[in-house]
C-alpha cells in the first residue's frame, strides 16, 4: 500500500486539477479547491519527509514552507484588486525558499562525487 500512495494522490490531483479547470470564474468554491489543494500538497511533502525519513530533509522543509506561503497568498490575494497588495509579501516570500530547496537539491547531487551532475547527461559516443 504504501509504495502506490503516490498513484492516489496523482489521480487525486489530476481530478481536481481538472475540477478546478471547469468551476466557475472567480467563484468562492473554485477559491476554497484551489487553497486546499494547496494545503494538501503541502501537508503531502510533510508526510513523505516523516513517512520515508530522507537523510538530508531541509531541501523538502524549504519546499514546504515556500508552498505554505504561497497558499497564504492565494487566500489573501483571492479579492484583491488593486497591486501591490498584502499577498504580495507571501509570493515574495516564497521564491527564497523554492531557490533554496533546488540549491539544496544541486548541492545534493554535487556531494555524491560527480561533477557531471551540474550538466545534463549525455549519451556515450557511438562505437565506429
Amino acid at each position: 500500500m504504501r509504495e502506490r500512495v503516490w498513484l492516489w494522490w496523482i489521480a487525486a490531483g489530476v481530478a481536481s486539477t481538472v475540477g478546478i479547470s471547469v468551476a466557475a470564474a472567480h467563484s468562492v468554491a473554485k477559491d476554497l479547491a484551489y487553497g486546499v489543494l494547496g494545503a494538501l500538497t503541502v501537508l503531502a511533502v510533510l508526510a513523505a519527509v516523516r513517512l520515508y525519513r530522507p537523510a538530508r530533509p531541509a531541501m523538502w522543509y524549504c519546499f514546504a514552507a515556500a508552498g505554505t506561503l504561497a497558499v497564504v497568498g492565494n487566500i489573501l490575494g483571492r479579492d484583491v484588486e488593486s497591486l501591490p497588495s498584502p499577498a504580495d509579501i507571501f509570493y515574495l516570500a516564497a521564491y527564497p525558499l523554492y531557490v533554496t530547496s533546488l540549491l539544496l537539491l544541486l548541492r545534493r547531487r554535487r556531494s555524491k562525487g560527480s561533477p557531471a551532475c551540474w550538466t545534463p547527461r549525455s549519451s556515450p559516443p557511438a562505437s565506429a
